[in-house]
Parts: C-alpha cells; sequence; structure tokens
C-alpha cells in the first residue's frame, strides 16, 4: 500500500510551485498588457492571452521542474533493481541528494520538453478559460457566478485537451 502514495509528496511540490507560479505569472503579464493598453477595465484580446499564457506555462515549468525531476525517480524507484534503488525519503532529501551527488543542473534535466508542453497546455487552458467566460458573460444569460466559472473551466478543459 505505501508503494501508491511513492513520490507524493514530490507531486504535491510539484502542482503547488507550477500551479502557483502559472496563475501569479499570467495574471501579472495580463495586467501589464492591460497598462500597455491604456485600459486596465478593458478586456484583452485572445492573441494577449495566449502570449501571456505561453509565458506562464514556460516559467511555470522551469521553476517546478527540479520537483517534476524528484517526482519521476520516487515513483519510478520501485521498478529499479534493489542495488540500483535511491530510495528518497521524501521530495526534500530528493532534491539536495540529486543536487549534491549529481549536481544542482541535474534538477532540470528533462526541462526542454517540459516546457514546451506547459506553454502549450497553459495557453490553451488559461486563454480559453478567460475567452469563454466573457463570452458567456456577454451573452446576458450568465452571470459572473460559480457556476459560468465552472462551465468556462470545463469548456477550457476540453479545449485544452484537443
Amino acid at each position: 500500500v505505501t508503494g501508491l502514495f511513492r513520490g507524493l509528496t514530490a507531486s504535491l511540490l510539484r502542482q503547488g510551485v507550477y500551479s502557483s507560479v502559472r496563475f501569479g505569472v499570467y495574471d501579472s503579464i495580463n495586467d501589464s498588457f492591460r497598462r500597455m493598453n491604456g485600459d486596465v477595465s478593458k478586456e484583452l484580446p485572445l492573441w494577449e492571452k495566449v502570449i501571456s499564457g505561453i509565458s506562464a506555462g514556460a516559467i511555470g515549468a522551469a521553476v517546478g521542474n527540479p520537483a517534476d525531476v524528484a517526482m519521476v525517480r520516487m515513483q519510478a524507484d520501485g521498478r529499479l533493481p534493489p542495488e540500483q534503488r535511491r530510495n528518497y525519503k521524501n521530495v526534500f532529501d530528493g532534491l539536495s541528494r540529486i543536487a549534491r551527488e549529481e549536481g544542482v543542473l541535474a534538477l532540470w534535466n528533462g526541462v526542454v520538453p517540459t516546457v514546451a508542453r506547459a506553454m502549450v497546455v497553459t495557453a490553451s487552458q488559461f486563454a480559453a478559460y478567460d475567452q469563454i467566460k466573457e463570452t458567456l458573460l456577454s451573452t446576458g444569460i450568465f452571470r459572473d457566478n460559480p457556476s459560468t466559472h465552472f462551465t468556462s473551466g470545463f469548456l477550457a478543459g476540453f479545449v485544452a485537451s484537443c
């Protein structure tokens, strides 16, 4: 049963860092676009939302990559022969041992494909969410409430998975 939770600490850290950074960067870049456009209350064109999403995905993935490396290793450890297992105690043990034993740059192994994927996913997911929500609200039928956010999120998830 404990094998089911192998890598959980790394997964939680990775998701927390990755998601937090993506949301913060996306909103910050959107705010910058609004200031540059001269009207902070006006909605952004889709292409600016896509640029914000691409940037947020890239930065979030790069910052979250060390936890991603530790997570993959922790989850795969059980498949290795016993003499090759790393046996990290938790994500912090994994991160410190990777840096100490392999060098700090090893924490960014695989960062290029991770960043590329995150750029596409975040751009499609975040920009679609904002665009869909704006479109729904502009109909006059929808109000800014949880059901509108759920509908926007559901449709944005569909767009991102296509």
